[in-house]
């Protein structure tokens, strides 16, 4: 993957140009160049063809994002929340149902959105190429005006949440209990751990991008295999192997299933905010969709059935923790995985006891490690395009692609954005030390699902209804995702509505049982939530400070930033070509008008803005 990045141009006027702008294209491909610059112009190729992700890696990267700590820690947090087996496996289902909706939805966005005017035909014809990026230009494309609200509101969330912080200090924690340590592990020895695994996984995306992605193929193979192997122990517990009797009866005959649940509303939203993080990263492909070859071919089907069939194994390993732990125990606030581990493995011999606990905790110490792999390489590509749209101090340096070594013209990884990815989660890491490492990751992870998936989450869901009745948008949906009208809205609106779910009742206070069992001490009940919409207005908050502070001191200028991309047949780039541009604006206000310069072109924003840098 060779790059060409163009200098910094500031206040370039006429028609000179860049003499690097693109430098490695052929003659027939610098015809579609722009010929005047003015502002800061980035000039880069994109991964190169045999580079590009094929339908193994998209896979390895849903199933590695998916399988993560959750499905061995959300078992005891529903089964506290919800105090009853058949209410907690019909939580499952709807989890499944949930995350299944969600990645038709995805799809249809991810093969639709954005759209980019052609150059050879009459202005106004539009073309979706699959970019990068996932929920960002998915928001751009429902919430188009005002202009850069949509970047803004989920760019600052993103960036603030979607780090890898939680799972690095996880890791650490379970590291430490895989190699024998006993509770309580202290917190600076576990975050130590986490700064030495979090700067590993960063330096490895940043000098080998082939070798991570294949280092995350391996971690999401050995994932799955975890799984069919506890859903096989479970079997043979049913069948007697383990001698002991199987918990199959008490647990799931339909009167003992569903006594006593618990009909506390908050304990209910808690607890679908736990199944949304154990279902979460069926959208781990749209983050690097830009880089798949063939989306149509080596994206849509496979993330269909990739997230199929991890939601069977969850089914069937929360089935194979029925049939061993005894719901008593589960309710009384026992480790559900644990004690599986220690009622099937910790049987086989005497000291059997104390190694499963150490077996637990490795095998959440690999699933944490490859949410840690996978997340670095697909997060640092959504912050690279949240630069690229202009919003961020040093926008420049955080959204360049750059070789590293400098000599690897086919290795260009974003440096910068890497780098904002690994800043961010050092500073998660040290500012949570007053918390222990377990509850600062449980808070975390719950702002992450409450925020970015959830909130979010209904805004996408209710924009597939306003593209698809926006005039002549349906006919297009159709064509460009071979999805029909009804299974789009359909699966939107279970979408949307489950994500809505936990976004309003969490703010239902729970009852005074369920808040003596309030997992989070210390801290208010309505906690999770309050940060989880402060961390959205911090987005609104810089979007006021980034338009109408220089709005108000510099009204006759506007800052356009335009893509000139040159796609292959294979609907994935070649080329990329962003231009800041500073612009006197038209007579009376108005905004510049639309141009289509090269092949496909598309007016990211326009506001007014005094020139100079951002």
């Amino acid at each position: 993957m060779s790059t060409s990045i163009d200098s910094d141009i500031q206040h370039a006027t006429g028609d000179n140009q860049s003499p690097d702008v693109g430098a490695d294209l052929n003659e027939e491909d610098k015809r579609w160049l722009p010929d005047g610059q003015i502002g800061r112009q980035l000039d880069q190729e994109t991964v190169r063809e045999r580079d590009l992700l094929r339908w193994p890696s998209v896979v390895c990267i849903i199933a590695n994002r998916m399988i993560g700590s959750g499905i061995f820690l959300t078992p005891s947090t529903l089964m506290q929340y919800t105090q009853s087996v058949g209410i907690t496996l019909l939580f499952w289902v709807a989890g499944a149902i949930t995350a299944l909706c969600g990645t038709l939805m995805f799809i249809e966005y991810g093969l639709r959105s954005p759209r980019f005017h052609l150059r050879d035909t009459a202005l106004g014809i539009k073309q979706p190429l699959p970019r990068s990026g996932g929920e960002l230009y998915y928001l751009k494309d429902v919430l188009r005006k005002p202009a850069f609200l949509a970047v803004s509101l989920y760019g600052i969330a993103f960036i603030l949440l979607g780090n890898i912080a939680t799972n690095s200090m996880a890791f650490g924690v379970r590291v430490l209990q895989a190699a024998g340590r006993a509770d309580p592990i202290d917190g600076w020895e576990a975050r130590g751990i986490a700064l030495a695994i979090l700067t590993f996984t960063c330096a490895l995306h940043t000098l080998w991008r082939i070798g991570g992605i294949r280092f995350s193929n391996v971690l999401a193979v050995i994932k799955l295999a975890m799984l069919f192997l506890i859903f096989i122990t479970g079997c043979l517990t049913w069948g007697g192997v383990f001698k002991r009797q199987t918990d199959a009866i008490p647990n799931m005959t339909a009167p003992d299933a569903f006594k006593n649940p618990s009909t506390d509303a908050y304990s209910f939203a808690q607890a679908y905010l736990s199944i949304i993080f154990a279902y979460g990263g069926f959208n781990q492909a749209n983050y690097v969709l830009g880089e798949v070859y063939k989306p149509k071919e080596n994206y849509k089907l496979p993330a269909f059935l990739t997230v199929l069939g991890v939601c069977i194994l969850y089914l069937l390993v929360n089935i194979s923790y029925m049939l061993v732990v005894p719901a008593d125990e589960q309710k009384a606030g026992q480790d559900v995985a644990l004690r599986f581990f220690e009622l099937t493995f910790g049987s086989i011999s005497p000291d059997g006891a104390a190694i499963a606990p150490r077996i637990l905790a490795g095998f959440m110490a690999i699933s944490s490690l490859g949410n840690l792999v996978v997340m670095t390489y697909t997060a640092a590509r959504v912050k690279q395009e949240i630069a690229k749209e202009g919003i961020l101090p040093f926008y420049s340096f955080f959204a360049k692609n750059r070789p590293v070594p400098s000599k690897a013209k086919d290795n260009p990884v974003p440096l910068g954005a890497l780098f904002l990815h690994w800043a961010v989660s050092t500073l998660l890491i040290l500012a949570t030390a007053p918390l222990a490492p377990l509850q600062a990751y449980r808070i975390l992870v719950q702002l992450y699902s409450y925020t970015i998936d959830a909130i979010f989450g209904v805004v996408l869901g209710v924009g597939i209804f306003i593209l698809r009745l926006r005039r002549k948008s349906s006919r297009s949906f159709t064509h460009e995702t071979f999805m029909p009208a009804w299974i789009s809205f359909g699966s939107a609106a279970v979408y949307g509505l489950s994500m809505a779910y936990p976004v309003i009742t969490s703010y239902i206070p729970p009852s005074a049982d369920f808040a003596l069992a309030f997992p989070f001490k210390g801290l208010p009940w309505y906690s999770v939530a309050t940060v989880g919409w402060c961390c959205v207005a911090a987005g609104a908050a810089w979007w006021v400070g980034f338009r109408l502070v220089y709005v108000r001191q510099h009204h006759d200028e506007q800052l356009v930033v335009k893509r000139w991309l040159l796609k292959t047949e294979h609907d994935t780039m070649e080329h990329e070509t962003i231009q800041f541009c500073w612009r006197m604006g038209d007579t009376g206000g108005k905004k510049m008008r639309e141009e289509a310069y090269i092949i496909e072109s598309y007016d990211a924003a326009r506001i007014p803005l005094h020139q100079g840098a951002v």
